[in-house]
This record gives C-alpha cells, structure tokens and sequence, in this order.
C-alpha cells in the first residue's frame, strides 16, 4: 500500500476518532490492525465513544457533523477513496446503548489505477 494512501487512511480514521470521544467521560479509542501476508489482506478497526448517534444521509453514508457542513466530511472521503483503490469494504456501526462507533475496513493490496 502506498504510504500517502496509509497515511490518509489512519490519520483520517484517528482524527474523526479524538473528534467523537472528546467530552465524553471514560473515552477511549481501540485500534486493531492485521495484515496476512497469504491473503493479501490488511484489516483495521476502529472502535471509539460517541456521545452523539451518527447522522446518515439517503446514500447510507455519514454525515458531517460539523458547521457549515459544506466545508467539511473530506476526511471520510478520503478514507472511502483508499477503501475503493484497494478494493476494500468499510462498514460502520452505532451501539446506542454504549456509545460505540465502530469502524472496519479490509483492503487487499492490488490497487487500482487512475
């Protein structure tokens, strides 16, 4: 995987991690990363508190959260454009009764091009 596209996948990932858990008491942020090497095959899941149920538009994707959402949400773009580059999945999930949002994405190693 190209160190840009890792870069932007885990840094995006975390960002919206801290963002989430802030102001919440007892946060925490889990990170599990595996790659089999005999499968090609990178897992990473991301489990975090979250005060606040995500929003999601008609697409079944997130939405921002933020003000003015016009300016923001390109970090979730940019983590669903590696995900489509390698070929992954990214799923997500709301546990309302814990706060936890949960993150997996799977990404095989042949890229695709341009």
């Amino acid at each position: 995987m190209d160190k840009y596209d890792m870069t932007s996948l885990f840094c995006n990932l975390l960002d919206n991690a801290v963002e989430a858990a802030t102001g919440y008491p007892n946060a925490f942020i889990e990170i599990y990363a595996d790659f089999s090497k005999s499968h090609n095959l990178l897992l990473l899941s991301v489990k975090n508190s979250c005060m606040q149920k995500p929003s999601i538009n008609t697409k079944g994707r997130l939405k921002t959260q933020k003000f003015p959402n016009g300016i923001h949400g390109t970090g979730l773009k940019s983590v669903l454009r590696v995900v489509k580059k390698y070929e992954g999945n990214y799923e997500f999930s709301y546990d309302d009764q814990s706060h936890v949002f949960s993150t997996v994405i799977t990404l095989t190693n042949s890229k695709k091009e341009k």
